[in-house]
């Protein structure tokens, strides 16, 4: 998705329309120029009195982008493709004190920042550990989140292969998660973990859980992949992740309710886009004792005196990392 305007300079922000009341939208400096369509989608134009001429464009997912003060039409309706010339920009309307243009943008009936919608795509890493690289279930996970997301969320994922012991059932499963976890090198900036194990149940089994310090974990059986149940699971994750950065955004309800089938993820996934800045700033997480503790079992950290623990403590996690992997690196280093 291109941004419609040749240049990108913002007069006045979502924040300054909401002050004045005029609800979630942002105009951008702009003089009588050529306005593109961002995407592929359906153009209808129309006229009101304050915004004068307007233009919307319908996604193929339902999104819907309007623009205001127009000066004039190249199109007036139809299908029109990524990039083409659409309007003029210009003065039209009477909310206006110069030339410039009004844009909104609306998923599912509701306004997001047009400057959040515009802004460059979101990667979710996550960790797979498997027995074998399953490229389909993986690549339907993918499609299907940046459709929902409107091409806002990308989910990478980094292979390990690993044989994981089954458990014997399904209520110890996170034990056979913790202990193929222990085996592996977790990227610092992982987002996520899936991890495989062969089971004997008749059906695929998913399950999410959240550990402290670590990235929320799935855990599934059974071959052939079920597409569909990770794809719910990773909307999970991406929900429960948010949660952990959120900052002052607002806690939102991991809904576990597979009867909804793909409909709930698509709903959950688009909640998600007026708050995508809690993935793109960092977080810096200070270890909490039980968090210290739980990671020094899962990286098999030798602390007899438990000094180690004690010191990090109100430390943060991306130091504790960056300090863990450079002692394996030494030790590596050492036995070559």
């Amino acid at each position: 998705m291109k941004f419609p305007l040749s240049h990108r300079d913002v007069i006045l922000d979502a924040v300054g329309h909401v002050k004045q009341g005029r609800g979630i939208a942002t105009d951008y400096r702009a003089n009588f120029e050529n306005l593109t369509a961002p995407c592929d989608g359906i153009v209808a134009t129309y006229e009101g009195a304050q915004g004068g001429n307007w233009l919307s464009l319908t996604r193929p997912n339902g999104d819907a982008l309007k623009f205001a003060h127009l000066d004039s039409y190249l199109v007036n309706k139809g299908n029109v493709s990524e990039g083409q010339i659409v309007a003029v920009t210009g003065n039209s309307g009477t909310a206006t004190s110069g030339p410039h243009l009004h844009c909104e943008v609306y998923i599912n009936g509701n306004r997001v920042d047009p400057e959040l919608y515009y802004s460059e795509p979101v990667t979710f890493k996550i960790l797979h550990i498997n027995t074998w690289k399953d490229e389909v279930a993986l690549d339907y996970c993918n499609k299907i989140v940046r459709e929902f997301s409107s091409g806002k969320i990308q989910l990478e994922f980094e292979f390990r292969k690993l044989e994981v012991t089954a458990p014997p059932n399904v209520n110890i499963e996170q034990d056979a998660a913790i202990e193929a976890i222990k085996k592996v090198d977790i990227p610092p900036d992982t987002d996520g973990i899936v991890v495989f194990y062969e089971g004997t149940l008749a059906s695929p089994w998913y399950a999410t859980y959240s550990w402290p310090g670590i990235a929320p974990v799935i855990t599934h059986c059974q071959r052939p992949q079920n597409a569909p149940g990770l794809l719910f699971e990773v909307k999970h994750q991406l929900i429960l992740a948010y949660n952990k950065r959120r900052g002052q955004g607002p806690f939102l309800e991991n809904i576990d309710n597979y009867s909804g089938g793909i409909a709930i993820v698509e709903k959950q996934i688009k909640q998600l886009i007026p708050y995508l800045d809690a993935f793109r700033d960092t977080p810096h997480m200070k270890l909490t004792r039980e968090e210290t503790e739980l990671l020094y079992q899962l990286l098999d950290i030798n602390d007899p005196d438990e000094s180690g623990r004690k010191f990090w403590v109100e430390h943060e996690l991306a130091e504790f990392l960056k300090v863990v992997a450079s002692d394996k690196i030494k030790k590596l280093e050492a036995l070559l």
